[in-house]
């Protein structure tokens, strides 16, 4: 039954031959009353929440964060080996390691050097500039030697690469030399030119023999080469050797008997003959007493006697000393004559 006092009849129940419903009266329902409003209540007061307890943080561990793994410092170089070229320059420093290690351990530096110093020569050769010919002027008494090597010479230098002034220099050093001129001519000679000094004496000094030129420049120590040069000994002596020699050239057949001038006190000279006799010659007048001597000699053969020194330091008299046996007998001459003229 619904709210209109209508039955309701549920859908499963048999409808036409069905059996017949009872007859139901319906009685209206009795009116409900609503309820009367009440009166409006005032709501309740909200109780006031009490104050809730500090929460404490509970602190949860934290996730570590993932270490990031360490750049390899490799890897910008093997990004640049792999560049085009880089395996060619790596290739040739290994090399040239290779030939370092080498070297040191055959100890071949010399060669090496000798080798890169030759290199511009070389070249130069190739060129066309190889020395082939060395004209010299005015050479008397250096040997090709001496001059070959004051220009450094070695066999395939080039011209280009000689340093002439060097080599100038080089000569100069040399006391057999007093002046030197070095030119380039191209594209394969060289031209030297030279003003010796020439050896004019042998020097006596603390024992040692020394060659020396006109003006007294030591030229070297003496040997065989220049045995045949007067000789001059003292203190004084190679600065004044030209003064007796040249005196003694005016004389030449007593030049030819000297051994020795001697220089004394680097006043004035000795001079030695080779028969052992000394002569000794003034301070001034020297060339004066060396005419004078010359022909005492060739009129009276006065250094043929037996004398040992012929003293001519005054020049208004001529002194000399015989020899021990010449003295003897002229004294047992002068006994002889005395007796004879008492007897």
């Amino acid at each position: 039954m619904d709210r209109g006092g209508r039955v309701l009849r549920a859908v499963r129940d048999p409808i036409g031959d069905a059996a017949p419903v009872p007859s139901v009266s319906y009685r209206p329902a009795p009116a409900v009353r609503a309820p009367a409003p009440k009166p409006a209540e005032m709501p309740a007061a909200r109780p006031v929440p009490r104050a809730a307890p500090p929460v404490r943080e509970i602190e949860r561990p934290r996730r570590q964060a993932q270490r990031q793994p360490e750049p390899n410092p490799w890897w910008p170089l093997l990004e640049r080996a792999a560049r085009p070229g880089v395996g060619v320059a790596l290739a040739g420093l290994f090399l040239g390691l290779t030939l370092l290690y080498g070297t040191t351990r055959g100890d071949h530096w010399h060669e090496v050097g000798a080798s890169l110093a030759a290199a511009p020569d070389e070249i130069a050769d190739a060129m066309g500039f190889q020395i082939r010919q060395v004209v010299i002027d005015g050479r008397h008494e250096l040997s090709d030697a001496e001059i070959l090597q004051a220009l450094d010479f070695r066999a395939g230098r080039s011209l280009p690469f000689l340093d002439v002034d060097a080599a100038r220099q080089r000569l100069m050093a040399n006391p057999l030399v007093q002046t030197a001129t070095v030119r380039k001519l191209y594209p394969d000679k060289i031209e030297i030119k030279l003003v010796e000094r020439h050896p004019f004496a042998l020097w006596q000094r603390d024992g040692q023999l020394y060659v020396i030129a006109d003006d007294g420049t030591v030229i070297d120590k003496a040997s065989g080469r220049f045995a045949n040069l007067p000789l001059v000994v003292g203190h004084g002596a190679d600065e004044h050797a030209h003064e007796i020699l040249d005196a003694l050239a005016q004389v030449p057949d007593l030049k030819g008997r000297i051994y020795a001038a001697v220089r004394v006190g680097d006043r004035r000279w000795n001079l030695r003959l080779d028969n052992g006799i000394d002569v000794k010659l003034p301070e001034r007048g020297m060339p004066e007493a060396l005419q004078r001597l010359g022909h005492l000699d060739a009129t009276d053969k006065l250094l043929e006697r037996e004398i040992t020194e012929v003293d001519m330091r005054f020049p208004e008299r001529l002194t000399v000393r015989l020899t021990d046996e010449a003295a003897k007998a002229e004294a047992d001459a002068r006994k002889k004559a005395k007796k004879r003229g008492t007897s």
